[in-house]
């Protein structure tokens, strides 16, 4: 069984950095403007921005600068580790899309997604993650009650809030940004040549009772690679997945503005040339998997009169991606990796194309003449404020609305055919293709549409210079729909806050939301859920006792307690019982008719409610040596309450089909956060260094799980996602060892299978043996770490991303042997397994890393039990990313009319540190999907 483990290595690394700070913090330097704490920050869509000095609610900020030059469309995947509380896995590189989970203070929800709530300048919207980098104002995360009670229904996980470039008062201001360079995968897997798979398919097909296939003279055949039509040796990876790919980005924006209007236009341009080696001469259409996308946003801020403002706020968004025939990105990487080496040649030596009964998926055929499809997706997202002071009723109170309309769809556009394979000679036509025959559709996929309308009170007010009073109060109603399959989705209710602080010391939030949907409640059920929060604050250094301190500049305690909700685990129809029609299934009468018969297939639940999470949350926010080093930690705790699960109160009997969910599951989720950074500088040579450190553990208190047989055997008392089968001990040495052994009740084994440990001391290894294994696939903990420097117009920036006490079941067409089903290839893991043949004196039972090699699939004793020999742990450490610029100083710039330029060349992703090595340890267990990418960019940073 694994134990629990917290690796030391980022807890060590911030010690040395604050060791390193202890050196530096007596040096009397100018502090570094471009890594000060910033000023304000944006906490709320609805409050707008507040001084970070006086908030009193969890949250982390970064500046939209931080992630202008990372390439790639994703910016999620880009913050990690910037950002205590913030949990990024990527599992996917495909261009355009990178796509990945994300997770603010860990798991604490059993059914219902885990997934935080993403805003764009305060409105829900989908793929609000593949904004444009450089239209990005900040990055905050919201992450205890008090900062995300007042998004009511959807606020249970967290928030995050992009917030976007609005324009200035100041003269108009032409900025250019490009970037360029090559893409690589992180990591492939490291497939067999022909000669290694058909030695190792020989000896799976001995070990499974059968002979060899391969006899001594096709074994020396692939060995001497002199007939490689007739025993070829392909690595399909290589030969059809480009080594690297080139992409290029583009953006222009124009800020300014005067005391009458402020604007910002932004549009960008980002193209990625593809990663498969199409053969050009074959086709006039492009068949590669690439991508490109164009970007617009614009937004007017207008003074209509002295108490009247009306501000617009467009954007939008045209993304296309190519692909061959009708497959997907992960599609075409199973295709290449389960194709063994020596299944054929690509051509045949009459130049027809190479393939078999067995193999009819020629990899040169799949991305030439399989035709090609076209996804494309379209998204308008459009806001209208207006707000107008009311200070002949009240100084300093403001009415205000807005109306918000997104409209977004997504399109395939198909025209693919078939082809002909041929083993041998073009006389032997193998596999269905019908190259005669072109196959063209024009499908539609999601549709969504939002609007969201809002309209409220504001007020704010300084009283005496000692009393800082503010508050807002709106009623908001969003209504979601889609193309009419899709039915609307409405949230409506009214949410406030109030703030107070007393001479800037004393700080006191309050926050709510009362809130319903369609969803929950029913007919004499309350449909509106109220979700309220507080939190405090005292400055500590504004006190006499503290406020003359020359070491210690500030410090805030801080704390909150709240409550927030989520409905994500409800079905739209999950209200409604629901029954359907299974047939003529019932005979009646003397002469024995029979009739149609209902079945329930759904039990309504009409007093449903969303998920309640009880949030509460302590922080110490410290600030040393005139702002020099700051060191924030926070503690928090959360009990999730009438949780959406499966019910297994109700008997089978009572005739239903389907699930029954109803609020009856329970969990508790907690941590810490640590953030500390030190800036400084010497002569012209400034500095800063920063780490954050977070971590979070859930427990199941309540799952409805039912009787176990053993203590050891229950989920209840885990984590939400902890890993739960089979201890190994080792691989079976001989016969004699398996008759001494426990019987295992998951088919047939032999001298070389997993062993596996009787937990319950019944003499045989079945169900009741299992218990938990290992960590989840989502880590507990998640550290980052880096340094800036600037010296007379150079500029260098390195950061470090880790994470850990996670695990991942390696499993599938990368892992497993011949798989699927012994049609598959192999790797060069595989050569590590167990293997006894004293003819060759091959002998590696004490020493082999991998179970014996077998033909017979996954429904096997070797995997169809889930076990940890599988586990592997997923922690790492990557080099995220590195990047050296220059500014030309101003009076060169100016001389050729450029305000500033700068050229500037970056790496990401470009080392990583795991126990994995097979695949990224970032992507999913099976590894079937695009890898992940690593950069080499060079760009430029012009304003006018």
């Amino acid at each position: 069984m694994k134990h629990s483990r917290i690796n030391c290595k980022p807890i060590v690394i911030l010690i040395i950095l604050l060791f390193l700070f202890k050196l530096s913090i007596f040096a009397q330097t100018e502090r570094d403007s471009l890594n000060k704490i910033d000023e304000k920050f944006w906490i709320s869509p609805y409050d707008s921005h507040q001084s970070k000095d006086l908030i009193t609610s969890s949250v982390s900020q970064i500046g939209g600068a931080k992630v202008e030059n990372i390439p790639g469309a994703n910016r999620m995947n880009s913050i990690a580790g910037l950002l205590t509380g913030f949990v990024n896995i990527q599992d996917n590189g495909s261009p355009g899309w990178e796509n990945n989970s994300m997770y603010i203070r860990g798991l604490r929800t059993l059914d219902a997604s885990n997934q935080p709530l993403i805003l764009i300048n305060g409105f829900y919207r989908p793929n609000a993650e593949y904004i444009n980098p450089y239209d990005i104002e900040s990055i905050t995360v919201l992450k205890d009650a008090a900062s995300t009670a007042s998004f009511g229904l959807r606020g249970g996980n967290g928030v995050i809030l992009i917030t976007t470039k609005k324009g200035r008062r100041q003269p108009l201001k032409i900025s250019v940004n490009t970037s360029f360079g090559y893409l690589q995968p992180t990591r492939l897997p490291d497939v067999v040549n022909s000669y290694d798979y058909a030695t190792l398919y020989n000896e799976a097909l001995i070990n499974d009772g059968g002979v060899a296939r391969y006899d001594q003279t096709a074994l020396d055949a692939y060995k001497n690679g002199d007939d490689l039509f007739h025993y070829p040796n392909n690595n399909w990876l290589k030969k059809f997945y480009k080594k690297d790919t080139f992409y290029q980005t583009y953006n222009l924006n124009l800020r300014g503005g005067s005391d009458q209007v402020l604007y910002y236009v932004s549009a960008g341009l980002t193209k990625n040339s593809g990663s498969l080696n199409v053969d050009d001469t074959v086709n006039t259409y492009n068949t590669n998997l690439d991508h490109q996308a164009i970007d617009f946003r614009g937004n007017m801020d207008i003074k209509v009169t002295p108490l009247m403002n009306l501000s617009i706020d467009v954007s939008s968004k045209i993304s296309q991606w190519n692909l061959p025939g009708t497959l997907n990105d992960q599609e075409i990487m199973a295709r290449l990796v389960r194709t063994p080496p020596n299944a054929f040649p690509i051509f045949n030596e009459d130049g027809s194309l190479g393939g078999t009964a067995q193999y009819t998926e020629n990899p040169y055929g799949m991305i030439n003449y399989s035709g090609y499809s076209i996804n494309k997706t379209r998204n308008l997202y459009s806001t209208l404020y207006l707000d107008h002071k009311l200070d002949f009723i009240l100084k300093n109170l403001t009415v205000y609305g807005s109306v918000s309309f997104d409209n977004y769809y997504d399109q395939t556009i198909t025209r693919n055919k078939g082809y002909f394979v041929y083993e041998g000679s073009i006389d032997t036509p193998q596999g269905t293709g019908k190259p005669d025959i072109q196959q063209n559709s024009n499908s539609f996929g999601t549709e969504y549409r939002s609007f969201d309308i809002r309209t409220g009170l504001k007020y704010s007010e300084n009283i005496n210079e000692a009393h800082n009073v503010a508050a807002n109060l709106f009623l908001n109603q969003n209504t979601e729909s889609g193309n009419g399959r899709r039915m609307p989705h409405v949230y409506k209710g009214l949410i406030g806050s109030a703030h107070y602080a007393f001479k800037n010391r004393y700080l006191l939030d309050y926050s709510f939301a009362y809130q319903g949907s369609e969803q929950i409640g029913g007919t004499g059920y309350q449909q509106f859920m109220f979700f309220p929060a507080v939190s405090l604050g005292w400055i500590l250094t504004g006190e006499n006792f503290l406020s003359k301190n020359s070491v210690l500049s500030f410090m805030k305690l801080r704390g909150s307690y709240g409550i927030t909700g989520l409905d994500d685990g409800i079905n739209y129809y999950q209200k409604s019982t629901i029954f359907r029609n299974i047939g003529k299934a019932y005979l009646t009468g003397e002469g024995l008719t029979s009739v149609n018969t209902y079945r329930r297939i759904q039990v309504g639940i009409e007093n449903i409610n969303a998920e309640r999470f009880y949030k509460s949350n302590i922080g110490l926010d410290t600030r040393f040596f005139s702002d020099k080093l700051y060191f924030n930690v926070d503690v928090f705790h959360e009990s999730g309450k009438d949780l959406i699960i499966n019910s297994l109160e109700i008997p089978a009997m009572f005739g239903a089909r389907g699930d029954l969910k109803t609020n009856i599951g329970e969990t508790s989720n907690k941590g810490f956060e640590i953030e500390t950074g030190f800036n400084s500088s010497v002569g012209d040579f400034k500095y800063s260094l920063f780490a954050t450190y977070s971590f979070s553990r859930s427990k199941i208190i309540d799952m409805q799980e039912g009787e176990v047989m053993y203590p050891f055997n229950s989920r209840t008392g885990h984590p939400i996602n902890a890993q739960f089968g089979l201890q190994a001990d080792g691989l079976f040495y001989d016969d004699n060892e398996i008759a001494a052994s426990p019987v295992q009740q998951y088919g047939s084994y032999q001298p070389g299978d997993i062993k596996y440990k009787d937990l319950n001391n019944d003499n045989k290894i079945d169900i009741d043996d299992r218990t938990k294994i290992g960590f989840g696939s989502i880590p507990e903990y998640v550290y980052g770490m880096g340094a800036n420097m600037y010296y007379k117009g150079f500029d260098f920036s390195l950061f470090f991303q880790g994470v850990g006490n996670v695990d991942k079941k390696m499993s599938g067409l990368l892992y497993w042997e011949f798989s699927p089903n012994g049609t598959g290839t192999a790797f060069e893991h595989h050569k590590n397994r167990w293997v006894y043949d004293p003819e060759q004196n091959m002998d590696t039972r004490l020493t082999a890393t991998y179970p014996r090699l077998t033909t017979g699939g996954e429904n096997n004793n070797n995997r169809n039990p889930n076990s940890d020999y599988w586990l592997k742990d997923a922690s790492y450490l990557r080099l995220k990313n590195i990047e050296i610029g220059y500014s030309l100083s101003d009076k060169v710039a100016k001389s050729i009319f450029i305000e500033n330029i700068r050229f500037f060349v970056s790496a990401n992703n470009i080392l990583t540190f795991d126990g994995i090595k097979i695949i990224d340890p970032e992507l999913t267990s099976s590894g079937m999907r695009y890898p992940i990418q690593k950069s080499l960019n060079f760009g430029i940073n012009l304003q006018f």
